[in-house]
């Protein structure tokens, strides 16, 4: 992430959410942000791409409910390049409670995200370390 410009209360305000929800969304990997000096910061633009999902009705996930599948996949990826344990946890928590099954959460979450971040190493775009990490994170999840 580049430059991120706002802290997560801001972020929060800004949506017109408590900071613990602005929070959340971070965890469960809908709302991309970066821990610097100790607090999480979003960009401006992730806030707007996060604004313009929710008004698209592609922010909340309850099963049911004639949604668009969520993107698990793409925000496991951000949570495991990050390095974020817990919240590469709270994706597949919440892919689970949205109702995938465990076969979905290898097949459709865990093996294209991994996929992802392998391609993204042989392109470069990745160094190793943050490829190690997110298959370190990413074996902790499969148990």
């Amino acid at each position: 992430m580049t430059a991120p410009d706002l802290t997560l209360h801001e972020a929060a305000a800004l949506l017109g959410v408590h900071y613990m929800t602005a929070y959340r969304y971070v965890r469960l990997g809908l709302l991309p942000a970066a821990k610097s000096g100790g607090s999480w910061r979003v960009t401006a633009a992730d806030l707007e791409q996060f604004q313009q999902a929710a008004r698209a009705g592609a922010v909340a996930e309850p099963a049911g409910g004639g949604r668009r599948r969520a993107p698990w996949a793409d925000r496991l990826e951000a949570r495991l390049v990050a390095g974020d344990s817990a919240g590469a946890w709270g994706v597949v928590e919440a892919a689970m409670a949205a109702g995938s099954e465990l076969d979905d959460i290898y097949l459709d979450v865990i093996a294209p995200a991994m996929r992802s971040i392998g391609t993204r190493w042989a392109s470069g775009e990745l160094d190793v370390a943050e490829e190690h990490r997110a298959t370190g994170i990413a074996f902790r999840l499969l148990g």
